[in-house]
């Protein structure tokens, strides 16, 4: 009889995640390389998580709006999304960021403010 390696268990117990391009909210626009450098790095820092399986970049950008959360985990797979904002205003940056499960009909789990 086969048995799974380890690594294969671990893959799938994992917890299927997409982490939705940030939102600029930069006054007068303009920093879009920074949300988008914010983007993958909370992919890459969440993909090294081992109970997380984090889709990718390229499946998560393609999410337009109007998407009911439900809809976004059905369409990528996943049980839970990570959105959020990004806001530059001079020196300070500013990044909110919200998870939400998915088959909860988005009601928020958890919630940060980073400055």
């Amino acid at each position: 009889m086969h048995r799974p390696d380890a690594a294969c268990r671990r893959r799938r117990s994992a917890t299927a995640i997409a982490v939705l391009p940030l939102e600029n909210l930069s006054p007068g626009g303009g920093q879009e390389f920074l949300s988008a450098g914010l983007h993958d790095a909370l992919i890459t820092t969440l993909s090294r998580i081992t109970r997380f399986g984090v889709t990718s970049r390229f499946s998560s950008r393609r999410i337009t709006e109007g998407l009911a959360f439900p809809e976004i985990g059905e369409l990528l797979s996943v049980d839970k999304i990570l959105f959020g904002s990004v806001m530059r205003d001079g020196d300070q940056i500013r990044v909110n960021v919200t998870h939400r499960r998915c088959r909860d009909r988005g009601v928020t789990v958890d919630r940060q403010l980073y400055t």
